[in-house]
């Protein structure tokens, strides 16, 4: 604003006024985003920030691999990041108090990888473990599994070769379970396997249980006989 001054005397005389309207930083934009882990690099959406002057927008907190892009205005997230979770914070500031946050979320979910094999276990007569194939890498097999959610299971309660990832549960470990369905969970550095198998408690047959029977009578009937023939010979003796 220019306010000028006059009385018919040269030369007039001028004065500029300059008001200035100031507002603090604010800054608008997602909150989350879920991925799955081995993802290819990707974006967030635009962070838009308000204020006067223009404030800056700088990340000021979260994992190295997710960066602030100025010129898109958004998160550029790239590749690697490993089941988790990520918070970010972003900072605006222009010098007008207070400086303005704003928290995004980043979750890494684990990469679940088919599995086939497993089956059916009856305790005792089984000599065999079961067999389970999961489509994870050897390379990031963790070396732990769980069986119904419980404590990480012994390396001596199974064995792993690579071929994507075989695994053996040791019949000694699954006569320890009891009769009915189970679930198997294997770990990956990025995921997990995960799937059912069954258990069944051994349960012998009327025939199994027969050739002791059969024996013990067959004994019972040869010492009958054997005493019919001494009883015989003595009463043949005394006439």
């Amino acid at each position: 604003m220019v306010l000028t001054a006059s009385n018919g005397v040269d030369p007039d005389d001028t004065h500029t006024f300059t008001l200035t309207v100031t507002a603090p930083p604010s800054i608008t934009g997602v909150t989350e985003l879920t991925l799955t882990a081995g993802y290819d690099a990707t974006s967030t959406g635009v962070f838009t920030v308000t204020g006067t002057p223009l404030p800056t927008l700088t990340k000021t907190e979260g994992a190295p691999l997710i960066t602030y892009n100025e010129t898109t205005g958004k998160l550029d997230i790239a590749q690697g990041l490993m089941p988790g979770i990520y918070p970010v914070v972003l900072t605006a500031s222009n010098g007008v108090d207070p400086d303005d946050t704003h928290t995004f979320t980043l979750t890494v979910d684990p990469k679940v990888y088919e599995i086939s094999g497993g089956g059916l276990h009856t305790k005792i007569t089984d000599k065999e473990g079961l067999e389970f194939t999961s489509q994870g890498d050897y390379d990031d097999f963790a070396g732990e599994m769980t069986v119904d959610g419980g404590a990480a299971l012994p390396s001596t309660t199974f064995e792993a070769l690579p071929g994507s990832t075989v695994v053996t549960l040791k019949a000694a470990y699954l006569d320890t379970l009891e009769a009915g369905t189970h679930t198997l969970r294997i770990y990956f550095a990025d995921g997990y396997s995960e799937t059912d198998f069954e258990i069944a408690d051994y349960n012998p047959q009327t025939g199994e249980e027969s050739p002791g029977i059969f024996a013990g009578a067959a004994v019972m009937i040869i010492f009958a006989g054997i005493a019919w023939g001494v009883c015989g010979k003595k009463k043949r003796e005394m006439v």
